[in-house]
Formats: C-alpha cells, structure tokens, sequence
C-alpha cells in the first residue's frame, strides 16, 4: 500500500505511510507470540528457578544501586536501597518453603495458556479491536457534546492556539461529562473484564475438565451471557471512581489555571488532593476484589455478590 496519510495540527504535519504501519503490527503480533510461546515454555519447566531467580535479580539490582549511591556520597540513598535489599532477602528465606507450591500454580497455569493459547489470544485482539471501536464512539459523542454546548453559548468551536484546548469541556453540565466518563470507563472495564473472565474460565475448565472441547469458546460464551450482569456491575463500581477521580482532576487543573500561585487556596488544594488519594485507594481494593471475584465467576458461574462474599 503506498497510500500516505497526513494530518496537520497548529501547523505540524505527520506523514504516515499506512502499508508500515500495518506491516509493523503483524511483525510485532508475530514476534509477540513467538516470545509469548517461548516464554510460557520456559516458565512450565524452570518455574522455581524462575522464581528465586527474579527474587535474587530483586535483591542484587537494589544492592548494586546502594553500592552505587554510597559512592557518589549519598549515604542516606544508600542507606534506603540497603535496607530494601535486606528486607527482599529477608522476604525471599521467609517465603522458601512456598516456592515449590507457587512454581507447581504457575506451571499449570502456563501449561493452560499455552494449551489454548490461539484462541485466548485471538479473543483478546478481537476485544481490544472492540475496546478501540468504543472509545472512538465515546470520543466522538463527547465532541458533539462540546460542539453543541459552545453552539449553545454562542461561544467559538475551535480554541485558540494559546488556551491549547484547555476550556473546551468548560461549557459541558457537569453531568453530562460525569456520564460520558462513566460511559466510556465503563465500556473499557467491561471489555477488558470479559477477557479476564474468558482466560479464568479456560485455565478452570482445562483444570477441572480437561477433556472438554474449545475452552475458550465456552468461557467467551458464558462471559457475554451467564456472567455478563456479574461484568458489568463490577466494571460500573470501577468505572465510577475512576470517572470521580477524573473530574477531580479537571477540577484541580482548572484551578490550577485560573488562579496564580499566590490566590490559590490551600485547604481547597489540600481538600482535593485527600480526595484524590482516597478514591485512589478505593480504586485499587476495589480492582483488587474484582480480580478475585472474577475467578470464582469463571470457575463456579457465581454471582457478582456472591463472589464478592467468597473473595
């Protein structure tokens, strides 16, 4: 394909030759699974000296760059870096006994994968096709959105140079913009959500029914069916305080250019940055849960709640 692209921006111009870029995903898709296959391979048969291999490199690069800074004479850096390296040996002799058990997980874990290995990963490139496709839908209804509102409010379409698009979701109802982040955090979650419960659902019935045909088939089946109610509510709590912590942040840089540094406030900076770190830390238990409620949705075809209740 010699077709080129271009696309100019406050007066940056980008030529793009479509036949490379198409040419470079394949290779890289190719490469990718080699790797992904060699991998997995390698993990099946060497998975406990993996293990403590990753731990020690752990251990090494955090003594090394203690050794390093203590050199230059940065005694407390080094200092820092040396206890993290004692802390990960201390870890790694506690945890030895483990090993054996967490290299068997992991190896059966990777002989599932690697035994279904075709269609998980042409399930995931069919769905982060799909993820793309609703973020460009999203996308463009939050430009409509922006076009309408400044019609609206009689105020010009395209910003200027200078404000760099800064005030473009300035004249959107805060609602509005709420629920278009919500929309589009939500579809993602649920998109990539489908696939995690796809993979659990495959490594399960390669485990407990080792004999059944298409795993992944089935797991795709019952994740966009049976379990698709469990998805979407655990993508919606997500969604949300992702959404939240989105508009914190918009509200944060608004101020932020609005004020100078000598008017801002700094209890409403204190107040929103409490708020920011909270939603962070209700965001990440909240992934967290999920991840393992999702597991036993695959595996048991439990409901969200109920899941939740095992997690």
């Amino acid at each position: 394909i010699k077709g080129f692209h271009t696309v100019s921006f406050a007066n940056i111009k980008v030529d793009r030759s479509i036949g490379s870029v198409i040419v470079a995903t394949i290779a890289l898709t190719i490469a990718t699974t080699f790797v992904g296959i060699i991998w997995l391979s390698i993990l099946i048969s060497y998975a406990s000296q993996m293990i403590e291999f990753i731990m020690w490199t752990n251990i090494f690069l955090c003594a090394a760059i203690s050794i390093v800074t203590l050199t230059s004479g940065q005694l407390i850096g080094a200092l820092i870096f040396g206890g993290i390296a004692m802390l990960n040996y201390c870890y790694l002799q506690s945890v030895r006994p483990r090993i054996p058990f967490a290299s068997a997980v992991l190896s059966a874990a990777c002989k599932a994968m690697l035994a279904n290995f075709l269609g998980i990963n042409l399930t995931s490139l069919v769905l982060f096709f799909c993820q793309i496709t609703w973020m460009v839908l999203v996308s463009s209804a939050t430009y409509f959105c922006v076009q309408y509102y400044q019609t609206q409010t009689d105020t010009p379409i395209a910003p200027s140079p200078v404000e760099n698009g800064s005030n473009s979701s300035n004249n959107i109802p805060p609602g509005v913009l709420f629920l278009l982040l919500v929309s589009g955090l939500w579809g993602a979650q649920v998109l990539t959500n489908i696939l995690s419960i796809t993979v659990a659902g495959t490594v399960a019935c390669w485990f407990f029914q080792p004999q059944r045909e298409a795993p992944v088939r089935g797991s795709l089946f019952r994740s966009l069916t049976a379990s698709l109610g469990s998805i979407c509510l655990g993508s919606l709590l997500v969604a949300v305080v992702q959404a939240l912590r989105e508009l914190l942040h918009m509200i944060r840089s608004q101020a932020h250019r609005q004020r100078s540094n000598r008017e801002r406030n700094f209890f409403t900076e204190c107040l929103i940055a409490a708020a920011d770190c909270l939603l962070g830390i209700i965001e990440r238990v909240m992934v967290y849960f999920n991840l393992y409620a999702y597991c036993y949705i695959a595996a048991y075809g439990l409901d969200f709640l109920s899941a939740g209740k095992k997690v």
